[in-house]
């Protein structure tokens, strides 16, 4: 019976534990809380996702279809259900000018649900473009052919849109 104690204990910490960020030599993994379409938080690490760009929380794009959409909250919606509350796994590559970690994230695999590297797969569905590297140019040229996501609306590219509302 004691030992059954003991397992319980053992057990429960785990439990507990394994939302705690682990922190390796170049590796950030955890549960990850969505801050934009390009930057999730592990703990109290900020990681922005490498070799892309998605728009601001705040900025707005027009559909060709006519009207306004918040394409910036769309894209942070977009990259939450690509996590769908499973832990990342982050391999960091360098640390950018605002103290953030900057890297490339998967998801674990869950299931049938086979692991996932974000940065690619938000090029991909066309709410993120390539930026700073030409890691994602072919996943660019792909969505906007396909008329994915930002690709399907008049939009200012993020860099831009960060520079004009200084």
């Amino acid at each position: 019976m004691r030992s059954l104690g003991c397992l319980a204990v053992v057990a429960l910490l785990f439990g507990v534990l394994s939302d705690v960020p682990a922190q390796a030599a170049g590796k950030v993994t955890g549960r990850a809380r969505v801050l934009d379409g390009d930057t999730v938080a592990i703990g109290k690490q900020n990681i922005r996702l490498r070799g892309i760009d998605a728009p601001e929380r705040e900025q707005l794009c027009k559909p060709l279809s006519g009207g306004t959409a918040a394409c910036g909250r769309q894209a942070a919606t977009v990259l939450k259900m690509l996590i769908a509350d499973r832990p990342l796994i982050c391999r960091i590559i360098e640390e950018d000018s605002y103290g953030r970690k900057v890297g490339f994230c998967a998801v674990e695999a869950r299931g049938k649900d086979p692991a996932q590297e974000l940065n690619r797969a938000m090029v991909l569905l066309g709410w993120a473009v390539a930026y700073w590297t030409d890691d994602f140019k072919d996943e660019e040229k792909a969505a906007k052919a396909a008329g994915r996501g930002l690709w399907a609306m008049r939009f200012q590219p993020p860099e831009d849109w960060r520079k004009s509302h200084r």
